[in-house]
This record gives C-alpha cells, sequence and structure tokens, in this order.
C-alpha cells in the first residue's frame, strides 16, 4: 500500500485508466471470440440440415428405383440431375462422391466427374476426400473442415462440407 502512495496521484489515476483499457480490451476479445465460436457452430448446423434435405432427394429416388418406377440407372440420373441444380446461399452447391472416393457428379467442375479423387489435397496437405470417406464409413455422417476455391475462383476458401454415407 505504500508503494502505491509513493507514485503521484496523476500517475495512479493514469494507471487505473490503463487497467480499465486492459479489462475492457480483454473483455471484447472474449467475447469476440464467443461470437466467432457460435457463428461456426450455426454455420456446421445448418450445413448439416441442407445435406441431410439433399439426402432426401437421394431417398426419394432409391424408393422410385425400388418400387419399379424407374430403371436404377434412370433413378441415379434424375437424381444427380436435381442435386446438380440445388443451390444454398446463393453459391453454394452439394456434389455426390462414391467410397473409393470418385467424384460421381459436381455441379461446376464437371472435369472433375470420374475422377479419382484420393490424391487431392487442400494448400493444407489434408486429403479432404479420403477424409469424407473416411468420416463416413466410420461414423456415417460428419463434417470436414478444409480448403477448396469458389467457383470461379483460383484462390482457396475455409470450407465446411457435411457428408453423409448414403
Amino acid at each position: 500500500m505504500t508503494r502505491l502512495r509513493s507514485i503521484p496521484i496523476n500517475r495512479r489515476l493514469w494507471l487505473i485508466l490503463l487497467l480499465a483499457i486492459l479489462m475492457l480490451a480483454g473483455l471484447g476479445s472474449a467475447m469476440l471470440e464467443q461470437i466467432h465460436t457460435q457463428l461456426y457452430a450455426a454455420k456446421s448446423e445448418k450445413t448439416r440440415h441442407v445435406v441431410e434435405s439433399a439426402s432426401g432427394i437421394l431417398r426419394h429416388y432409391q424408393a422410385l428405383e425400388a418400387d419399379g418406377t424407374l430403371t436404377l440407372e434412370q433413378a441415379q440420373l434424375a437424381a444427380k440431375d436435381m442435386i446438380r441444380g440445388l443451390r444454398y446461399d446463393n453459391s453454394e452447391y452439394f456434389w455426390i462422391n462414391d467410397q473409393t472416393p470418385t467424384m460421381i457428379m459436381h455441379p461446376t467442375n464437371s472435369k472433375l466427374e470420374g475422377q479419382n479423387l484420393s490424391a487431392i489435397k487442400d494448400p493444407d496437405g489434408v486429403e479432404l476426400f479420403n477424409e469424407m470417406v473416411r468420416i463416413s464409413r466410420e461414423k456415417g455422417a460428419g463434417q470436414v473442415e478444409y480448403r477448396w476455391p469458389k467457383p470461379g475462383s483460383e484462390a482457396p476458401v475455409s470450407k465446411i462440407s457435411y457428408v453423409e454415407l448414403f
């Protein structure tokens, strides 16, 4: 206590102000981190919901094939065409790959269709398609975080994909 009394009053006032500013900065930083975490969780949940909706389309065509309304080839073609046209958030899309992983349908990059994707890595070294296959095999569904270019761009951006075994 006597050490504080040896500091001039104007410096003690500045110290109080400095401590208040530091505490506000710390509180603000903690709040921003919490907001970021909540927004990320909401985006992840939304992605899961839209993928589950797209899976419903695949189940519908599977049922049409099972009851004999469509042949297997007709059902697969119709399902691919329907999924190819789906978008959410204006530019986000769905694609279909199998468990090898080979691209079955990609709406914005048809060059990928029929290609084995097991060697594709994002700029951080994530073997994203192998990871998607692993998660779908082990858990049935889950999310994968990676970087990939948006349509019409070369620069990869952070993405979240929800994978579901169908």
